[in-house]
């Protein structure tokens, strides 16, 4: 079976294009190579596709610990087997082989439903357990099984009023939107993160989307992209479709070694169990297949708590314009996919650091008697207070007033966690912030380390 290997790592150091600065592995989670830099992505040299064979990884459910076998190289997809070992009571150890073809038996022991794996002969669900119990027990069967496949028994309801507001279907529950931090929520690692000491899956922070935002918080963040968005993997994204030949029309991984945009390469490992959940699409046949058209990444991050379905970065494999997505949320919990792990920093006192940075945030004094100010000091103090918001509360639009009416202030917007919900740049005055919820938010303006209090209607 493939082993992780975390000695190598990309060192990803955007330019203006990119906000995010951080270290990846150079390969998928379980990979024994990275995908090399294809001299001719039309026709890889035998010891390129020596290395594209060993680069595919495996997949992993959203949240989960273990990994799914892939069975099936990325370079040629041609099958291969993985081998189980036990140890007998007198200590012997005895290894077996098991194929592609017995795990994706529907009818065998790996491929299995939500009302199998709760019954009574397994996690031993019962009518009266309370939610975290059912949780509990479905977690304690995932770690003891952990080559099974755990696939939903029916869907959760489809809303076709307003197809984006579907909640995905989970293989933790039969209901959506339990234990958004599985895979660790801005604080520290989860146990259930299957990435190496020192590394984590990277988190986004709680943050909701909408088609047509920006999406910054993302590691594969480009300017002037949106969220749930297609674009070309060539011309929107510096990258290169590699094919195993020139004859070959199918994708086996892209390359993204722009210097501008140097983000990674990446197998085309495939998915399983993928739909479209907002299609209401089925997911039949596809549990013991693996799906090619779209490949994907996992991210720590759920769309929103209320929808139950995660982040990842998805590529459509099977384009003619090989289109990506950097902000997919039209996932669901159970899909198999791929992992990349990012390293873990410490600040000076030994705490780990998110992808938010540590802010300070004024506040009056608490329970002290302000100095009575000179009129001299008043003036200079109003002088100093050169940038305004209004309306505060705010509904939609917030605008920014400034003494120099200059159009260069970004901003960011923080809930009261300190998590960054929102960021962006004030275009002619104003900006949108309907989508945010109601609620108090702080406010930063440009690198300022001084932030405002606004409240959202």
């Amino acid at each position: 079976m493939p082993v992780t290997s975390a000695t190598n790592y990309v060192n990803y150091v955007p330019k203006a294009d990119n906000v995010f600065q951080t270290e990846f592995m150079d390969r998928n989670l379980g990979a024994t190579d990275a995908f090399p830099v294809v001299a001719n992505p039309l026709t890889p040299t035998s010891a390129e596709l020596a290395k594209i064979k060993a680069s595919t990884g495996m997949h992993y459910q959203w949240g989960r610990k273990d990994p799914i076998p892939v069975f099936q190289f990325a370079d040629d997809r041609a099958s291969y087997s993985i081998y189980l070992v036990s140890v007998t009571a007198s200590g012997t150890t005895v290894y077996t082989t098991l194929n592609a073809a017995a795990y994706n038996d529907l009818a065998g022991n790996y491929i299995v439903p939500y009302n199998t794996y709760t019954n009574a002969a397994n996690a031993n669900f019962a009518t009266t357990d309370k939610v975290a119990d059912k949780i509990a027990k479905v977690l304690s069967y995932s770690v003891k099984n952990p080559l099974v496949y755990m696939i939903p028994s029916t869907f959760a309801t489809y809303n076709t009023v307003t197809p984006a507001y579907t909640n995905g279907t989970d293989w933790l529950a039969n209901e959506p939107n339990l234990a958004p931090d599985r895979w660790g929520r801005g604080g520290k690692k989860s146990p259930f993160d299957p990435c190496p000491e020192g590394w984590r899956i990277p988190d986004l922070t709680g943050v909701a989307i909408a088609s047509g935002q920006d999406f910054g918080l993302t590691p594969w963040y480009k300017k002037d992209k949106n969220a749930a968005t297609s674009y070309s993997v060539i011309n929107d994204y510096l990258g290169q479709r590699v094919r195993r030949s020139a004859s070959a029309s199918y994708t086996i991984g892209y390359i993204y070694n722009d210097s501008s945009y140097r983000v990674g390469n990446y197998p085309n490992s495939g998915s399983r169990g993928f739909r479209s959940v907002t299609g209401n699409q089925t997911a039949t046949g596809t549990f013991n297949t693996i799906n090619y058209q779209y490949p994907g990444v996992w991210t720590a991050a759920l769309n929103t708590n209320y929808i139950g379905r995660p982040i990842n970065i998805l590529f459509d494999a099977a384009s003619t314009a090989n289109r990506m997505i950097a902000f997919q949320d039209n996932n669901d919990p159970y899909f198999g996919m791929s992992c990349r792990c990012a390293r873990i920093k410490y600040d000076a006192n030994g705490n780990e650091e998110g992808v938010i940075p540590r802010l300070p945030v004024t506040s009056l004094p608490i329970a002290k008697p302000a100095a009575i100010l000179a009129a001299k000091e008043v003036q200079d103090v109003v002088k100093e207070d050169e940038v305004s918001f209004f309306p505060n509360p705010v509904k939609d639009e917030l605008h920014i007033q400034a003494r120099d009416n200059k159009d260069g202030y970004y901003y960011q917007v923080y809930n009261m966690l300190g998590q960054l919900v929102k960021s962006g740049k004030f275009e002619n005055g104003k900006t949108d912030l309907s989508s945010l919820i109601s609620g108090a938010y702080l406010l930063r303006i440009n690198d300022s380390e001084e932030m405002v209090k606004i409240i959202k209607e």
